[in-house]
């Protein structure tokens, strides 16, 4: 599980509050879940590795993943790390619970449109719910190297 609390949905509704944001100006509490799911489902793939030695288990650490993705965006070529790309209320966010992207309704007595942001490949987060498509390519490239896999010794995952 990636780190919710840096969802800019989850921001928009839990982290009104700055003391609740963690170091990455996400939403601590979430993050904190996710860690403790994330260590709970290592140990599981562990134990089934173990109760069932032919298969072939591998675990992924995600999290770890995007958090980097998220701390270093600017690293990887993005301007923005928490906000959505298609969305509605501007920066930082660029999210509002009220309109969904690509909707457009009556807020405040105006028509407006949550519509997509003018250079997509320039967002780690799509809709604020789900990454954009040029934030999914760190993140898998981080998969295929191998450095945040856990697998059996005898598995070689490691890609070039």
């Amino acid at each position: 599980m990636g780190p919710l609390g840096c969802l800019p949905r989850i921001i928009a509704i839990f982290g009104k509050n700055t003391s609740k944001l963690d170091e990455l100006q996400c939403v601590g509490s979430h993050n904190h879940a996710a860690k403790l799911f994330n260590l709970q489902l290592h140990a599981l793939s562990a134990d089934f590795q173990t109760e069932f030695p032919e298969a072939k288990v591998t675990y992924v650490d995600i999290y770890g993943i995007k958090a980097n993705l998220i701390a270093n965006y600017s690293r990887y070529g993005f301007k923005q790390a928490l906000a959505a790309c298609c969305g509605y209320g501007g920066l930082p966010l660029n999210f509002d619970t009220r309109i969904a992207c690509g909707e457009t309704k009556v807020l405040n007595g105006t028509m407006v449109t949550a519509g997509a942001c003018s250079n997509t490949t320039e967002y780690v987060n799509w809709d604020g719910n789900h990454y954009a498509e040029a934030a999914n390519q760190p993140v898998s490239s981080q998969i295929l190297s191998g450095k945040y896999l856990d697998s059996p010794p005898d598995v070689d995952l490691h890609f070039s």
